[in-house]
């Protein structure tokens, strides 16, 4: 551990140890993150693993083996098991740099690394709030774990599911995201009819029946639906006239512009901790409809969203009020208080933080 005039001269050595095959929310996180960090002289970084976008000038890459992330569709022992190498490699790497702090992100690493690398300070942070369905014991090991490691939560739901299990947090809500698209920014253009935006994978766990429901009883408005996924047909087969699928939508900001509202039918398994889809649409001042029993409801009253009673005839009762589909920008200073800078100045004074103390061993 080094001395504080020391931490402050120099930049932070950070040894980020994730692997994913994926380009996800979670990804882009670490993306804006790092690229904030080390292009202001503040960090240092190395990617242990591998990420699939990982910009080279933001931190060199030191691969460890292939290792995927954990699914419920194959037994926990067993991927832990295949899980082995990868691991001893990270932690290899880990202790022959001597990095100063230690970042962990997916469940694979928080479940195996963080009780061999205790002498380190290690940075940990949830996206999402903790499966319902993690196999026995997984959760009882994961607090454990938890024990040797400062955690960051990206809202207030995400941190309560943390809490649950005995893991305690802090929470530095995610940014607002840009709204631009190839340079130019993104402008809100509300539509003359009154149109529902939904734009996320298409799953069971996503409820998309709901705003399907709601279009059945308000047939005078018109329903987008925006993405895939393994339920698209079965969604489509239900689906009354008003209703129109867009596909996978790249990029979708101009989509959410132009309509009345942006609708989020998610409920708890779902997992939602923070919805880029929520950060996009208040960014533009279009309103957003979310069901009040999805975790990230908190934070979306706290951004002026409407939040509906999780069923069709909830959610078109809520359309019926007019109030609720009216265009509300943040205030200035909200947005300020979420821009990307802020984030980042948040998570480097963490980090400086658990690089001062040291570990929580």
């Amino acid at each position: 551990m080094r001395a504080e005039n020391d931490i402050a001269r120099e930049p932070i050595r950070v040894g980020l140890i994730v692997s994913s095959d994926i380009s996800g929310g979670g990804e882009q996180y670490l993306y804006r993150l790092y690229s904030h960090l080390v292009k202001d002289g503040r960090v240092t970084v190395d990617l242990v693993g591998s990420l699939p976008q990982w910009p080279k000038v933001v931190g060199a890459v030191r691969p460890v083996g292939r290792s995927p992330k954990l699914t419920r569709r194959r037994g926990l022992i067993f991927q832990i098991f295949s899980l082995v190498a990868p691991m001893i490699n990270s932690y290899k790497i880990a202790k022959r740099k001597s990095y100063d702090v230690i970042h962990v992100q997916y469940f694979k690493e928080k479940l195996t690394l963080p009780f061999f690398l205790r002498g380190l300070p290690i940075l940990w942070t949830e996206h999402g709030p903790l499966p319902e369905n993690f196999p026995p014991g997984g959760l009882r090991l994961l607090a454990r774990q938890s024990r040797y490691c400062s955690v960051v939560a990206v809202s207030k739901g995400v941190s309560e599911s943390l809490l649950s299990q005995g893991i305690s947090s802090r929470v530095i809500p995610n940014p607002m995201p840009s709204i631009d698209v190839g340079g130019v920014q993104v402008e809100r253009r509300p539509p003359a009819a009154t149109s529902l935006l939904f734009a996320g994978r298409l799953h069971r766990s996503k409820r998309i029946e709901l705003l399907i429901e709601a279009a059945r009883l308000k047939p005078e408005i018109q329903v987008l639906i925006a993405g895939d996924g393994p339920d698209r047909g079965y969604y489509e087969s239900i689906s009354p006239e008003n209703v129109q699928f867009l596909g996978l939508v790249t990029p979708v900001l101009p989509v959410v512009a132009s309509c009345s509202a942006v609708v989020i039918t998610s409920g708890r398994e779902a997992r939602e901790g923070s919805p880029m889809i929520m950060l996009e649409a208040r960014r533009l001042g279009v309103p957003v409809l979310i069901a009040e029993d999805c975790h990230a409801a908190s934070e979306a009253r706290e951004l002026l969203c409407t939040t509906f009673y999780p069923t069709g005839e909830g959610l078109a009762k809520v359309i019926s009020d007019a109030a609720s589909l009216v265009s509300q920008k943040l205030p200035e200073a909200s947005l300020r208080l979420r821009s990307e800078k802020v984030w980042a100045d948040a998570h480097y004074s963490l980090i400086r933080e658990i690089c001062r103390d040291g570990s929580r061993s």
